[in-house]
């Protein structure tokens, strides 16, 4: 599941997110948008916060213009 699809589902909000991960509002934004690819532990940390309902597996799906973080 997208990271996009998953906040819609939980009607959970970036800034709500980014609380739960620690990171800035900002950053998840560009997670969820998929500008900008997060980090290995990143996409651990998301993974463990949605309880494996966005793997890293939901990142790797190609999409262009994608940066890393």
């Amino acid at each position: 599941m997208k990271l996009k699809e998953y906040l819609s589902m939980k009607d959970m909000t970036d800034a709500q997110f980014s609380e739960l991960l620690g990171k800035e509002r900002s950053v998840v934004t560009k997670y969820r948008l998929g500008k900008v690819m997060p980090p290995l532990e990143v996409i651990a940390e998301i993974e463990r916060a949605t309880k494996g309902a966005v793997s890293f597996r939901d990142f790797l799906a190609p999409s262009s213009g994608v940066a890393a973080a």
